[in-house]
């Protein structure tokens, strides 16, 4: 059986902030029914209850530690190793009650990548499953020649740090250096044996400079080793007919997506009415097309129609 160690910074239902949480989610629940063992490494963010727990001290950099996994399994999320070096456990992964970034998340998911390295040469495992830039680093300190795979979900963050990061770095530190930077999403696109995007499209597009944020010409350099899949939804999460939030409907009784409609109409304080209903639910970033979406209200009242837009 191929053992695949899977890092990730979120992962439903423990701690989802977007798009990566739910992704991460899906494919390590998918995994294992296709005959892959699935570990996934997850800052400790929250002491989370544990069954058939295993603790390993791990060995990092002096700056990076202490370094322990927590290994066991949650009822919710499956098989987890629950990484816990300075600082990583907060109330929010990335910002403060501001919502302003946290100014040491540099060294806190760089710390993070080191453990994660140490424990996969620790567990031996076959493949090591990168996912954005807050695990980019781990190829920068895996001391063993474990092939990697890097997902890429949010291009735009990209975690930048000065180029004195580079002398914290145990290997390939070179493929990290961006200008007069470290880039730890581009070095990690020059370090992995693959690279995947979340849709074949999104392959072709993040080749342009319109959408690679500044990192197209590396993907160009590597384009051999990127492809495109597309991410799916959880039909068992998502499905009308069993949603216990809102009228249920399906595909062969359609009553309860008329009542859904009043529900919907009615929780924002509109009246009942025949005029087509538009609705999107994104995060409230220029990234996801909001800013078309509110160009395009300009014309709902020639159409005769209503929009809704839930994010944040």
């Amino acid at each position: 059986m191929t053992r695949v160690l899977f890092a990730t910074s979120e992962l439903r239902p423990l701690v989802s902030v977007g798009g990566l949480g739910e992704a991460a989610a899906g494919l390590t629940a998918a995994l294992p029914a296709a005959g892959v063992g699935v570990l996934t490494a997850l800052p400790a963010y929250q002491r989370w209850e544990l069954e058939e727990v295993e603790e390993l001290d791990l060995d990092v950099p002096e700056w990076a530690g202490p370094a322990t996994a927590r290994l066991g399994r949650h009822p919710d999320a499956g098989l987890l190793a629950l990484i816990d070096v300075p600082a990583i456990e907060r109330s929010d992964p990335y910002v403060d009650a501001a919502g302003e970034g946290w100014p040491d998340n540099t060294k806190r998911f760089a710390a993070f990548s080191a453990a994660v390295a140490s424990l996969a040469g620790r567990l031996d495992v076959d493949l090591v499953h990168l996912n954005d830039w807050h695990t980019a680093l781990v190829p920068a300190f895996l001391r063993h020649d474990i092939p990697t795979i890097l997902t890429i979900h949010n291009l735009a963050h990209q975690g930048w740090a000065p180029a004195d990061w580079l002398h914290r770095m145990s290997h390939r530190r070179e493929l990290y250096r961006f200008g007069d930077a470290v880039n730890s999403l581009a070095g990690a696109i020059k370090a992995a044996s693959r690279v995947v995007a979340v849709s074949p499209h999104y392959a072709t597009e993040i080749l342009t400079a319109e959408f690679g944020s500044g990192l197209e010409g590396v993907l160009r350099e590597h384009e051999e080793r990127l492809v495109g899949i597309l991410n799916g939804i959880d039909t068992r999460a998502w499905d009308p007919a069993t949603d216990t939030f809102t009228p249920q409907f399906s595909a062969n009784d359609l009553a309860g997506k008329a009542a859904a409609r009043s529900a919907l109409l009615a929780h924002v304080g509109w009246e009942e009415t025949s005029e087509p209903l538009i609705v999107m639910v994104t995060r409230l970033v220029e990234q996801k097309g909001v800013d078309l979406a509110f160009e395009a209200a300009r014309y709902l009242g020639g159409m005769k129609a209503r929009m809704i837009i839930l994010g944040s």
